[in-house]
């Protein structure tokens, strides 16, 4: 690991060159190609957040926000699949006033890859996971203040989410932040996270019930665990009264949950990709009604394509015109997202003149009276449907 972190800051035409070599020699590795290219999307949220940490520390002048700046690039090159997220600026920052740069690197991946191993990914499978064990224990230890915030319509996890992704970073003062962190990083574990937790809402638990909606009861959590400021005492609590709170029963809780957890995220993702479909068609029968002819030549050159590849790769036909259809294309081609939603609009608004037209046909043997009324009542309809006011409707 010698001088693996110099390595990971080596220039941009280093990496750059790499990823080129990589993608003309994985083939189907693309993982590899990632982990190399695929941490500089990062750079804009980076460069973001830097000012946002800790804004006016005397440590964080040009030269430490250039360190920062280095420690958060490094950690996303050494671990891609996890990159950036917001809050890890916080923690490096945190690491870099109190020990040398690369010593902060190395603590920081220790931190995300094994204590928070799951949290920072795309899923957040394992920060779901802990949320609903979190909630479990909540239940079990304040059945009233569980039933009151099920009362309110309040989420535990809408508070208790970000104290854990950020473990307590900005949401308790500096002092009790520090004496958390150091029972976590000495226990090697997230269990001070839950204990942690359950004594603030041990603490602030009769303050909770007397709120009358959702928004005071979250309000006051924050600001209520924002002002802990005897660390003493948020300490002791957390580890002398939980301490059946331990790494056996969560792992325990964990597996017991992970499974419902696995199955939602998988579910979210079948409905993102039928989502993008529908986009994707949406946008070629967009693209039909304004130029049919090139989207017949793009059918058809797709077609011949796929005649080309069928004897090589034993791919159909329908394979190809499926990708066609589902807007896998070049998505520079889409048009305005605007300029669809009016060109529907009218679409709809046609479809609807029609339907009018055949109700006033059949409505001609009805009472005058009547007969208007039906007519303005479809006027209505239509401008309801296409979010219309009513006063261009006509008289």
């Amino acid at each position: 690991v010698e001088n693996y972190y110099q390595d990971l800051l080596a220039n941009e035409t280093n990496c750059g060159n790499n990823t080129e070599q990589q993608s003309l020699q994985s083939g189907s590795k693309g993982s590899t190609t990632e982990s190399i290219g695929g941490p500089e999307k990062w750079k804009g949220q980076i460069e973001k957040d830097l000012p946002r940490t800790f804004p006016g520390h005397p440590a964080l002048d040009d030269d430490g926000r250039n360190a920062l700046r280095r420690l958060l690039t490094a950690y996303a090159r050494h671990n891609p699949s996890v990159g950036y997220c917001q809050a890890m600026n916080f923690f490096a920052a945190l690491l870099l006033l109190l020990m040398p740069e690369e010593n902060a690197f190395w603590t920081l991946m220790g931190i995300i890859d094994d204590y928070f191993d799951g949290y920072y990914s795309e899923e957040m499978i394992e920060s779901q996971v802990d949320q609903l064990v979190f909630e479990e224990l909540v239940r079990e230890r304040f059945p009233k203040l569980v039933n009151h915030l099920d009362y309110l319509g309040v989420q535990v996890a809408w508070v208790t989410g970000p104290w854990f992704l950020s473990i307590f970073m900005n949401m308790l003062p500096w002092e009790s932040v520090l004496r958390v962190w150091d029972v976590l990083l000495y226990e090697g574990n997230r269990v001070m996270l839950f204990r942690t937790a359950l004594a603030l809402m041990e603490l602030y638990g009769p303050a909770l019930v007397t709120t009358k909606d959702a928004g005071d009861a979250v309000t006051l959590l924050q600001s209520l665990a924002g002002s802990t400021f005897d660390s003493s005492q948020l300490v002791l609590t957390a580890c002398m009264g939980y301490q059946n709170v331990n790494e056996k029963r969560l792992h325990d809780l964990r597996e017991k949950h992970r499974s419902a957890v696995i199955a939602a995220v998988e579910e979210r993702s079948k409905g993102l990709q039928a989502w993008r479909d529908s986009q994707g068609l949406a946008s070629k029968l967009y693209n039909f009604k304004q130029d049919p002819k090139s989207m017949i030549m793009e059918t058809n050159k797709t077609k011949a394509n796929g005649d080309l590849s069928h004897s090589e790769s034993g791919s159909t036909n329908s394979d190809e015109v499926l990708i066609s259809l589902t807007g896998d294309a070049d998505t520079g081609a889409v048009p305005d997202l605007q300029e669809q939603v009016v060109w529907l609009k009218v679409e709809l608004c046609s479809l609807l003149e029609e339907k009018r037209s055949a109700v006033l046909r059949s409505t001609t043997n009805l009472p005058p009276n009547l007969s208007y009324t039906w007519t303005y009542l479809s006027y209505i309809t239509m401008a309801y449907k296409l979010d219309m006011p009513t006063s261009c409707l006509p008289t």
